[in-house]
Formats: structure tokens, sequence, C-alpha cells
């Protein structure tokens, strides 16, 4: 019980050296306790409890010269004339308490054509969304109601660190190609007109060679072979390069619409906590007829290192005005090359460049640009076998 006394009330007091004698007698009749005395000059000062300090400050008061408390007690005394520090304290340690049991964030990794806030919104349905409760997420259950939910997903998995959900993902265009159909057998086929340039089987039979000239669904790979006794039906597997050909057509006209903005603009704050958003700011004023939307979003942190549930997302509404924009001949041709290697670079992601021709020409007004560019990449594609 001391201990705690002298942690949370002490007192600290001083009076003249001349009442020393006067105070320990006091002490003494009273089983007060003094400690850390000394005497500096004219001045006695000493160290009591809280609880005695008000006995010694009756019996003494035309010789108290100073007197400070300290510990807990002395802190809260300052707090109540500041009661905003005091509010500010208990709310921190509230929101603490809370936050350390609570899902500060989700993190998706895995996904290339699926954006991140599409399958945050797809989970928050199915129940994992910031501000939940950590020991309440049934993750296993979590998963099957999202792969019943979205069908771009083929996989999925959740892993929990701290206060942080760590979403893994494979796409179901990618898992096509990349993992078995289970228990289903397939056929390698083709899934673009090309020439063969090599081919190599993993598991099954195959059935075509370099040189041979095949259509979009021919078969490359068998997966039902002869066995020794009986025909077996395999998953068929492998890779199948072939040179394919592909056409590209740009038109660009004379004259473009294009954007031009204005100098008016709104902007909008919001602030979102565990999920739960606060518009602090809708807009600064009516939005114009026509705009475009340029949003913001900063997640807060401490010392920019430990990320907290806080988001604060500004947006901002630019006017535009449609404005009819002629072109010169030099900016025709500049803007369909532009948009040529843009669709050749979508188009051919991962695939060989061997050939390229392009030929263009300004016809009634338009530039014309056409382009045969000749690959070699997959043509694999997986087709399960119906056994009837």
């Amino acid at each position: 019980m001391r201990k705690i006394n002298f942690m949370f009330s002490r007192c600290k007091m001083a009076i003249p050296s001349s009442g020393k004698e006067r105070l320990f007698t006091f002490a003494l009749d009273n089983n007060i306790q003094i400690w850390g005395s000394k005497t500096r000059g004219e001045i006695f000062s000493f160290f009591v409890y809280q609880k005695d300090a008000d006995k010694i400050r009756n019996a003494f008061s035309e010789l108290i010269i100073s007197e400070r408390m300290l510990g807990v007690s002395r802190l809260i005394l300052r707090l109540r004339s500041r009661i905003g520090i005091l509010l500010g304290a208990i709310a921190f340690l509230a929101i603490l308490t809370y936050t350390s049991t609570h899902l500060w964030d989700v993190r998706v990794s895995g996904n290339r054509e699926v954006g991140d806030d599409e399958i945050i919104s797809v989970l928050e349905e199915c129940g994992l969304s910031i501000g939940k409760r950590i020991s309440g997420l049934e993750m296993d259950q979590i998963c099957v109601d999202f792969l019943n939910k979205d069908e771009k997903i083929s996989y999925i998995t959740v892993n929990m660190r701290g206060n942080v959900a760590y979403v893994d993902v494979i796409e179901a265009s990618r898992a096509e190609n990349d993992t078995d159909n289970g228990d289903r057998a397939v056929n390698i086929v083709a899934k673009d007109n090309a020439v063969i340039e090599s081919i190599n089987v993993y598991s099954g039979r195959g059935v075509v060679k370099k040189g041979d000239v095949v259509l979009a669904g021919d078969l490359l790979i068998s997966g039902i072979g002869d066995g020794l006794n009986k025909t077996e039906i395999v998953n068929a597997n492998g890779e199948v390069l072939g040179r394919v050909s592909h056409d590209f057509y740009i038109e660009i006209p004379k004259i473009i619409a294009t954007k031009s903005y204005t100098n008016r603009k709104n902007i909008g704050f919001s602030i979102n906590f565990f999920g739960k958003t606060l518009n602090i700011l809708k807009y600064s004023g009516n939005l114009p007829y026509v705009y475009d939307t340029i949003e913001s979003k900063e997640q807060l942190s401490v010392f920019g290192k430990i990320n907290l549930p806080i988001y604060i997302t500004k947006t901002v509404a630019l006017q535009y005005q449609s404005v009819d924009c002629p072109l010169s001949e030099n900016e025709m041709v500049k803007l369909a090359y532009n948009r040529l290697n843009s669709e050749i670079s979508s188009t051919l992601s991962g695939a060989m460049l061997v050939e390229k021709r392009t030929y263009g020409e300004f016809i009634d007004g338009k530039f014309i640009l056409t382009s045969r560019v000749i690959s070699i990449e997959d043509i694999s594609k997986k087709s399960e076998i119906i056994v009837e």
C-alpha cells in the first residue's frame, strides 16, 4: 500500500528550518510519515503522503512556504483544467483497445485483370470488411461464399497478420491454362488459326507437327490414347507455339472532339473510419453540367510505418467543354500510330513479334492505317472431353 501511495499521491512541502522540531513532534503524535527531508539554509523541505498533507497544511498554515503534489494526483489535477486533453486521452485509449481486436486493412495480391476495389467489395458482401471483429471472422466460409459470388476468381485465400487481412487470388482467366480440370479429362485445341512452330507434349498424344496449318478449335494434343488393353483418357497437357497473323485497322478523322477544361472545379472531402464514411464536405459548390472526377485516397499512418484504419478521400470535379479540334496531317498520322502501337501491345502481350507490315493513306479527309502483324505465341487451349 505504501508503494501505491508513493506512486499515486505524494506531496513535497517546505517550511522555515526553525519549525522542523515542531513538525517532527506533530508527525509523531499523528502517525505521519516524513521522508526525504533536506535543510538548505533557512528552508526545510520534506515529503509526505497526500492523505497527510491536509493535516500538516491545517496545523502549519502560517509556516508553509511551498507545496507541490507529485505522481498521478498532480497529473489529474492539471488535466482538470484541460478537459479537452483528458477526453482526448480517454478517447485514444478507447480507440486503441477497440482497434487491437478489429480488422484494420485488406490487401489483395495475385490479381491482374480484376481490380482490388472489386475484390474487396465482394469480400464485404461475404462478411470481411474493415472494422469487423477478427475473432468473429470465419475465413474458410468467407472464401467459399466469395467463389460462389464471383466467377472471375477461381481461387482465394485469406490470412490474418496482426490487424491486416492479406488476400491472395488466382483469376479464372489465368487458371484456365495454369491449373488442371480436376477429374475432368481435357484435350488441347487451337485458340487461333496458325502455323505450328513447335509442340511439347507433357501428357496425352500430340496430333500435329511443325509446319502444320491449323484452324481455331482444331485438336493439337489428344487426351485419348490407346493403352495396352483399353483406351486411356487423360488430362492432355503441353505447350504448342504457332505463327499467328493479326490484322489491325485504325481510322483518324480530320476533326476530333476534345475536352477543354475550364477553371471551375468543386472539391469534396470524406473520412472513412473502419469502413464507415463521413462526408466532411460533399462539394464546395454546385456541380457543373459536365465534369470529370479525380479521386485521391490517403491512408493515415503513425510515423509513416503503422497504417491506421482511417482514410481521407479528396474528390475533385473538373468542369470541361467539348471542343472540335482540327488536326494537321502530321498530327493525324502520329495519333494513328500511337493507337496502333497501343492495340498491338494489349492484344499481343507476351507474344514474340516476327513481322509487321503497315500501310497508311488519306481517304476523304481521314487517315486510314492498316497493319498485319505476324507473331509466335502459345495457341493452346484446354477443351473438356465429353464421354458418352
